[in-house]
Order: C-alpha cells, then structure tokens, then sequence
C-alpha cells in the first residue's frame, strides 16, 4: 500500500470511511452491544474513530499544510470513556472531519505533499505515510466491526 498515488490513496481513504459508516449506521439501534466487556460497543467505536481523525490526523495534517518540519508527539486515546457520545452523531462528526481532512490534501501544493515530519516514537513521517496510517487505522477496525457484527447477529438472531 505504501506505493499508492495520492489519487489513490484519497479514494482508498473515502471507500473505507463510506463502507465503515454503512455498517456502523446499521448498527445504531444496538449501539452499546459488545460481544464482551473487554471489548468496545459500536458507539464506541464510531466515537474512537471520530475521535482520532480529529485530534490526530486531521490535526496533523494541517500541521503539514502550515509548517516546514512539523513535530508529532505519540497519540493514543486508549481508555477514553466514549459512553456520552451517540453513534449517529459520531458517524457525521467523523464524515465531516473526513471530508475536510481529504480536501486539504486534494487542495495542497505537491511540495507540501512531500514535506516530513518528525516523529517522536516513528522518526521521519511523510504526509502520505501519515494517510497510510490513517488507512489502515480504518482497515483495522472495519475489520473488527465486521467480526463483532457477526458476533451480533448470531447471538441476537438466535433468541
């Protein structure tokens, strides 16, 4: 993936985020199911997701638009309580975000695309490199979704 051109990159970014919100979106009358209590429920993963294209990558992102040589420290939300959010609203919060994150790339000028960052646990970070992470971000926990949607509809199929 890493050898994607930013025409690519873009539509592989939109087509995740689209199957992900029509999964999620089917899901929203369930939003607090979870196969385990170890695990997050929909809601919280629609959150999460909103969430991290905020606060990181959107957020970087326009740190590559404005400086020369951005400096990113780790990001992690990991034990965030994500309960007061409703899934719908975290579903058009992060089309949003998503849409103004993707038209920032469309619109920047090729020498920002090339630009680096520092990273303070990755080193060297590109801006594309950054959406391939963004990418598969988005990937992984699709994935997730997809398996716990499984796990959904065999259990509440079977009472």
């Amino acid at each position: 993936m890493v050898g994607m051109s930013k025409v690519q990159l873009i539509e592989k970014l939109r087509a995740t985020h689209r199957q992900f919100g029509i999964i999620l979106e089917s899901l929203a009358d369930n939003q607090d199911w979870q196969p385990d209590p170890e695990r997050w429920s929909f809601r919280f993963i629609a959150a999460h997701m909103a969430t991290v294209e905020e606060e990181c990558f959107l957020e970087r992102v326009k740190r590559f638009s404005t400086d020369e040589s951005p400096h990113f420290e780790h990001y992690d939300n990991t034990g965030r309580d994500f309960g007061q959010f409703e899934l719908i609203d975290s579903l058009r919060e992060w089309a949003a975000l998503r849409r103004e994150l993707l038209d920032m790339v469309i619109s920047m000028p090729e020498n920002t695309w090339h630009r680096s960052a520092a990273h303070s646990t990755r080193g060297t970070q590109t801006l594309p490199e950054l959406l391939h992470i963004a990418l598969e971000h988005d990937q992984e926990h699709l994935q997730e979704v997809q398996q716990i949607r499984i796990k959904f509809k065999s259990k509440t199929q079977g009472t």
